[in-house]
């Protein structure tokens, strides 16, 4: 942990802009005086919904930790220093992985709980606010348990910090491309019913 000091606090301040918007929003809504009260509460339960925006940070933070705790595998005299302790190599990894997890987890968390706070202080804390918080922390965890894992596995197969950020990229955005346009263009070919009615926005969508 000492050693991702600088990432931790980055994470740490990243959630504290998040909850500081969370408030800012709020404030702006409470003083629209052409809203009601029920339109209120409602849009401060969508903003408790998973969201593209939060989710690329949420990728971004994932592959910063990854590359920061995975680093050393592209330094000759680091490797030779963690290779040589006494420590399984899938025990090093778990360790530095729980570790990163635990560095994204807890201020996450937190965000999350004082956002809860806030919106039951103020009077807008609702069933459905509650329930897209929870949906946002599982929506979150497995986008950041996803890019994690793929961003380190381009850290091990690389042996330079640039490259495996491109190996990420190849993997997070080819990869899931190639996948998405195989059942089109099969179907394209084999069915002469099928009409492709895939946009762009679908495509981000998946």
């Amino acid at each position: 942990m000492r050693h991702h000091l600088a990432v931790l606090l980055l994470t740490c301040f990243c959630f504290l802009m998040h909850i500081l918007a969370f408030v800012i929003r709020i404030q702006n809504l409470t003083g629209d005086t052409d809203l009601k009260h029920s339109e209120v509460m409602e849009s401060v339960a969508v903003w408790a919904q998973p969201g593209y925006v939060q989710s690329f940070f949420v990728i971004v933070l994932a592959v910063i930790l990854a590359m920061s705790g995975l680093s050393y595998l592209h330094s000759r005299t680091k490797t030779d220093f963690y290779h040589s302790l006494p420590i399984k190599r899938e025990n090093l990894f778990a360790v530095i992985a729980l570790n990163c997890l635990l560095i994204f987890a807890l201020p996450f968390l937190f965000a999350c709980l004082a956002e809860t706070a806030i919106a039951g202080i103020t009077g807008f804390l609702t069933v459905t606010f509650v329930k897209n918080v929870a949906a946002s922390i599982l929506c979150y965890f497995l986008v950041f348990t996803m890019s994690y894992l793929t961003a380190a596995l381009a850290m091990i197969m690389t042996g330079n910090l640039i490259v495996g950020l491109l190996g990420f990229c190849v993997f997070a955005g080819y990869a899931p491309i190639l996948v998405k346009n195989i059942f089109p263009c099969l179907a394209n070919v084999f069915l002469d019913t099928y009409v492709n009615t895939m946009s762009a926005r679908d495509g981000f969508d998946y």
